[in-house]
């Protein structure tokens, strides 16, 4: 708004200081009138600069705030995240990329050039690619030096000064997964061989039972419905064992526990197994009887046949497996021990993980899904118990699970069935 006096001089004057209109200049004429119309365009010119001026001013505080809150989510994420200029200088890295890559830490434009990084080959390749080419990536590189899996994610941006620009780049490390889908493709084609050959067998003797051009006799004819019988009971444990970790995997599994002696139901097991074990010695040592547990009977017969299994066939023709069944420190302990080819120490901590099997070319031959020991681990836990392994390469394995013990006058004859949660 101007106001002019009588002689056509500016009086008073408010201008805008913004487009939305917050915000005024305000001039007043002093005695000597200095103030002409022609003078208004550059006084809104001044006015609209000041404004600018005091709205960067007042927004400081907040940008700061927005800076410190982006800064503090960029050092606790997850994913590694850093950036290059268009020359190739590293000007920021975060915590987990300087633990993924062994970058320096660099909060500034004077950072070490991408030549001089620390990097695998690989990396570095990738990230000179997508700079020179401006060409943004999504891809995977495998570390050489670590055997780790990283994705690796760029994205170009533009400098508003300069105009060079350069690279925000993200990594995760995606190793377990693609471990794990490395292990399901595994459990897959494995799986897939152990339901055919079964089928197989069972297919082939119910066959060659109805040729109609042969006749067998009666010993002939039970050899070969043993094997028939045989090979459907192995399809069905394993379509148990499958089932079994649907359930163990929803977290439910039944369980019908009752009080038993853990040293008679070890030796009917290894009664059974006997019929397995070919040129193996299978011995049971039983420090004290009775170890009284409260258990599903089905269940433990399930672990321990388990155990038993892994250790005929991980061991060598001729070689003992011994178990043994004793009171320890206040709980009931169950060992399975063999003179096998034994588990290298840096796989203990995965052999109870499900689908896991030991990679080792002494063991690549014996057939299994890598379910076994899994549902072993979740059926000792449901039970309120631990399992372990202690084993070295060459030196044999002993498996071991503790159950609690129950006291005489606690013991009851009678049947409880409980749905255990098998979570956490």
């Amino acid at each position: 708004m101007v106001e002019l006096a009588a002689d056509g001089k500016a009086v008073l004057v408010e201008i805008p200081m913004h487009r939305g209109g917050e915000g005024i200049l305000l001039l007043i004429e002093p005695e000597e009138n200095l103030l002409t119309r022609e003078a208004i365009p550059s006084l809104t010119h001044l006015a609209t600069r000041v404004g600018n001026l005091l709205s960067t001013i007042l927004i400081l505080p907040t940008v700061e705030e927005n800076r410190r809150h982006l800064e503090t989510v960029l050092q606790t994420i997850g994913e590694g995240v850093f950036t290059l200029d268009g020359d190739g200088r590293l000007i920021f890295s975060n915590p987990t990329a300087e633990r993924l890559l062994g970058l320096p830490s660099t909060r500034g434009a004077e950072g070490p050039r991408l030549d001089d990084l620390p990097l695998d080959g690989s990396m570095r390749d990738r990230l000179f690619n997508s700079l020179r080419e401006k060409r943004e990536l999504l891809e995977e590189v495998r570390l050489e030096r670590s055997e780790r899996v990283l994705q690796l994610e760029t994205r170009l941006f533009t400098a508003t000064g300069d105009g060079r620009g350069g690279l925000v780049a993200v990594i995760r490390d995606v190793t377990e997964s693609k471990e794990l889908e490395r292990m399901r493709e595994e459990f897959v084609s494995t799986l897939s061989h152990e339901l055919r050959t079964p089928l197989t067998s069972i297919k082939a003797y119910a066959a060659t039972l109805r040729r109609p051009d042969v006749t067998f006799d009666h010993d002939t004819q039970q050899d070969f419905l043993s094997v028939i019988e045989t090979e459907a009971d192995r399809l069905a444990r394993l379509i148990h064992d499958l089932l079994d970790t649907s359930r163990a995997e929803s977290g439910r599994l039944e369980l019908r526990k009752k009080e038993l002696d853990l040293s008679l139901l070890a030796e009917k097991v290894l009664e059974k197994i006997r019929a397995q074990a070919g040129t193996h010695h299978l011995r049971l040592t039983a420090h004290v009887r009775p170890v009284p547990v409260k258990a599903d009977a089905d269940r433990l017969e399930q672990v321990i046949t388990n155990l038993l299994d892994n250790a005929l066939k991980y061991s060598p023709a001729g070689s003992t497996v011994t178990l043994s069944v004793e009171k320890k420190e206040g709980v009931a302990l169950l060992s399975v021990s063999d003179q096998g080819i034994g588990i290298p120490e840096d796989q203990h901590p995965f052999i109870f993980e499900k689908f896991h099997r030991v990679r080792d070319e002494r063991s690549h031959h014996v057939q299994g899904t890598g379910l076994g020991l899994f549902l072993c681990r979740k059926i000792v836990e449901a039970h309120g118990g631990k399992i372990w392994v202690e084993s070295g390469v060459g030196k044999g394995s002993i498996f071991r699970f503790s159950l609690p013990l129950i006291g005489g006058d606690e013991l009851a004859a009678r049947e409880d069935t409980q749905l255990v949660n098998l979570n956490g």
